[in-house]
């Protein structure tokens, strides 16, 4: 089988050993295990008869599989999904009009630069840059991400603890609170949960504009926040058309399901 893969095989006077030689254009082989892998290759792994064990098969983590299948709605709603860093620029969230503090932030002591200096806590932020460095770009926007944040919390070990958000920005001429709620509307709605266990309630928020903002609730407890982006908020990322979003913990969601 060794032969079979192009590499020299030869017995020794122990029958439990073989003397291998590795061409030198094989810069992969870099420990003996790696020899199991050759051999299956020359036998053929179609020839090797399927074994199953008690507690071997896998499955999708949860949070993974909720994950997949939000971004499939979003995709469905016709915006267009962004993967950005779980690190972020301070000064992004503060653009938000957000307080980033030791007490609330996960600030990194030795940053490799200014634009990966902190957590996000907010996946908007991330979204409202991709808008910034794409303004000259063709519009409306409609984007997404669902991806992890970083939030303080004292009772764990590691004093912050990871959740998995949604969040989507619409921005153009004519994007507002009704565009980005019927966006939210049908992600509820295609996952059977637009109904008594989904309210929102007006709030204020530094974010958002006075009077078009909300905040959402799953079964009685806050998860997010919707509404139409303050003008100020616009103008600190260098944006000149109305900006509405959402952003929601799909945490308790999971463990719904």
């Amino acid at each position: 089988m060794l032969e079979k893969v192009r590499m020299q095989a030869e017995k020794t006077d122990d029958d439990n050993i073989l003397k291998v030689t590795v061409p030198p254009y094989r810069v992969d082989i870099m420990h003996e295990v790696d020899f199991t892998e050759e051999v299956a290759i020359g036998y053929g792994y179609q020839n090797l008869p399927i074994s199953i064990k008690a507690g071997g098969v896998g499955a999708y983590n949860p949070y993974v599989d909720f994950g997949e299948k939000s971004r499939k709605i979003m995709l469905g709603a016709k915006a267009l999904e962004m993967v950005n860093l779980i690190l972020c620029a301070r000064s992004d969230i503060e653009k938000l009009n957000l307080e980033v503090k030791d007490e609330n932030s996960v600030i990194i002591a030795n940053p490799v630069s200014k634009e990966y200096n902190t957590t996000r806590k907010w996946i908007l932020a991330g979204l409202m840059r991709n808008l910034q460095e794409n303004r000259s770009a063709e519009k409306p926007f409609r984007l997404f991400e669902v991806g992890d944040v970083v939030v303080i919390d004292k009772s764990r070990d590691t004093g912050a603890r990871r959740e998995l958000h949604l969040a989507c920005v619409v921005h153009g001429e004519s994007s507002d609170y009704t565009e980005i709620k019927s966006i939210l509307d049908h992600y509820f709605r295609t996952l059977g949960l637009l109904d008594s266990s989904i309210e929102i309630s007006a709030v204020e928020h530094n974010t958002f504009v006075p009077g078009r903002t909300g905040e959402i609730h799953f079964n009685g407890d806050s998860i997010g926040y919707i509404g139409e982006i303050h003008p100020k908020v616009v103008l600190n990322f260098g944006l000149e058309y109305p900006t509405a979003a959402f952003e929601i913990n799909l945490n308790p969601l999971i463990k719904n399901e």
